[in-house]
């Protein structure tokens, strides 16, 4: 369903018929291709707070006056003492009623091992109001969201920042985004991922076609892999000079299969993204053994699987390695309970494997969609979808666009101060933690 659609008036005057109090929400700015060289040259800032990044320079976008900014960043680094919180309420809330739709907040902090107490609460505490204020402002169209940021990686920081204030995380609003990994700030590159070999499962439709056509869009070689037998992804291949393979993933030949396809394209993997899943729901007191099976073998088994086999040969240093979580995986679902015990054994799975790779800079996260205007989620019978589609802050379904953007981001070299985190982009779901 397109974006223009998401406020339909027709569906509007039958839910309020129904006595259901649904308010219209701001239409999301969206950015379109690929990234180009002026994609941040209107986006201005208002800098509040003090900090490790007040002397540090964000390539092409400015600090501006009040009238004339997109974003708020405060910047919490400095803040040492938790009497420091106190002044939130006084820095922020007279600029509240200036925010307009697709307005931006950062809250940047320091991420600490803990030995530092109050920097630690303070951290957590922002984490909190982040959440809440996303929640008070999604209505408007505007989101928040916060970087936690190690010692030293202000640097890495940085390329965060500029995609969280940029229309591409449109969709992404109450996150809380660890930088774990300093390095040096290499800027934003237009053309990064320009000849990067990138194979993405389940790419034949839906959300997997998005990322695939933002790759393409970005000058990334696509492997676009689906199951044999679909017609729809030799066609979508074709569309995009991409390289279509037809297998089942589960099969254990899958990850040469994979690495052979990439060794055509040149020098090897320089990405996976493991998307393909299925759903198989029944309630757990009705689920069969085979609905149960299918489920954890292609959501679970087969992407660890791929990433185990391919991160120890087949995939370059440097490489990233990207799983689809979901909202599921997060706050469960009831009669999904083999779904969301997948997806949320993949979050563990980021989490653990993300240290490992960090010797060869490979990265490791997951991305978790909430609800994404796609063919499957049209079928969803038209009052549960209504209602899912405005069970988040910004109270309308994402597009599969804004999954794309946020993985084909964390594919890119900048974006490498980011690895075992899942980021959700939910619109920041009312449930879930």
């Amino acid at each position: 369903m397109p974006a223009a659609n998401n406020n339909n008036p027709a569906w509007l005057k039958i839910m309020r018929a129904l006595g259901a109090p649904i308010p219209e929400a701001p239409l999301l700015q969206r950015a379109s291709g690929a990234w180009r060289d002026d994609e941040l040259q209107d986006v201005h800032y208002t800098y509040l707070g003090q900090g490790s990044f007040i002397d540090l320079a964000l390539p092409g976008i400015r600090s501006a006056a009040e009238a004339e900014r997109q974003g708020i960043v405060v910047d919490a680094t400095g803040w040492t003492d938790l009497h420091a919180l106190d002044e939130l309420l006084a820095m922020l809330q007279p600029r509240i009623t200036q925010l307009k739709a697709n307005d931006r907040i950062v809250l940047l902090s320091h991420t600490t091992s803990g030995v530092d107490w109050q920097r630690a609460a303070i951290a957590e505490a922002l984490t909190g109001f982040c959440k809440s204020l996303a929640k008070e402002l999604g209505s408007k169209g505007v989101t928040v969201n916060q970087l936690q940021v190690v010692a030293r990686g202000e640097e890495a920081a940085l390329p965060w920042l500029a995609f969280l204030l940029s229309k591409r995380s449109a969709f992404i609003t109450g996150q809380s985004i660890a930088v774990s990994l300093p390095r040096r700030h290499i800027g934003l590159k237009p053309t990064a991922l320009h000849d990067k070999v990138v194979a993405i499962t389940g790419a034949a439709q839906g959300i997997g076609l998005a990322i695939a056509t933002q790759f393409a869009a970005e000058g990334a070689k696509v492997i676009g892999i689906d199951r044999p037998g679909n017609p729809a992804l030799e066609s979508a291949m074709s569309a995009l000079n991409g390289q279509a393979l037809a297998l089942d993933i589960t099969s254990a030949d899958a990850p040469q299969l994979i690495r052979d396809a990439a060794a055509k394209l040149g020098s090897g993997l320089d990405v996976l993204v493991n998307n393909a899943g299925i759903t198989r729901d029944k309630r757990f007191k009705n689920m069969p053994p085979d609905y149960w099976q299918s489920a954890l073998d292609v959501n679970l088994h087969a992407p660890y699987h791929l990433a185990e086999t391919l991160a120890q040969n087949g995939l370059n240093d440097e490489g990233r390695i990207i799983f689809l979580s979901s909202i599921s995986g997060i706050a469960g679902n009831a009669g999904q309970s083999n779904y969301a015990l997948a997806k949320s054994a993949l979050i563990g799975l980021t989490h653990a494997l993300a240290p490992a790779m960090q010797n060869r800079r490979i990265t490791v996260n997951a991305v978790a969609p909430g609800f994404i205007e796609t063919p499957m989620t049209a079928a969803i019978p038209f009052m549960i979808r209504e209602v899912a589609r405005r069970f988040n802050a910004l109270a309308q379904g994402g597009l599969p666009q804004d999954v794309a953007e946020l993985v084909t981001f964390l594919a890119r070299p900048e974006a490498g101060g980011v690895s075992g985190e899942t980021i959700r982009v939910c619109g920041l779901n009312q449930i879930g933690r």
